[in-house]
């Protein structure tokens, strides 16, 4: 797979607990599956694509479900959160908010 390609190959996700909301968009499966096989444990959300609904209440334009769930995540003394775009229609002004976990 090409995202996995581009990864350097002495790094892995292991240890990091991620959240990601796909939007309902078309990166839904892969980008979930692709941070899994590199090692981090992923909640995924905004995962039920029915080809009308892509950023309905999720997303870059609705990140309030993506918050709630890293909010409830417990926190560690490691634990901070990052804003990271995903697809190709996100921007750092509309970039969703995941949590990384070490």
């Amino acid at each position: 797979m090409f995202v996995k390609s581009t990864f350097p190959k002495n790094l892995t996700l292991d240890g990091l607990r991620l959240v990601i909301d796909c939007g309902n968009g078309a990166a839904y499966k892969v980008g979930p599956e692709v941070l899994e096989e590199l090692g981090a444990e992923v909640t995924a959300i905004g995962v039920e694509p029915d080809g009308e609904n892509i950023n309905l209440e999720c997303g870059a334009l609705h990140p309030h479900e993506l918050q709630t769930v890293v909010g409830s995540a417990a926190p560690t003394p490691e634990s901070r959160s990052t804003a990271m775009p995903i697809g190709p229609s996100s921007s750092m002004r509309t970039a969703r908010w995941s949590t990384a976990t070490r």
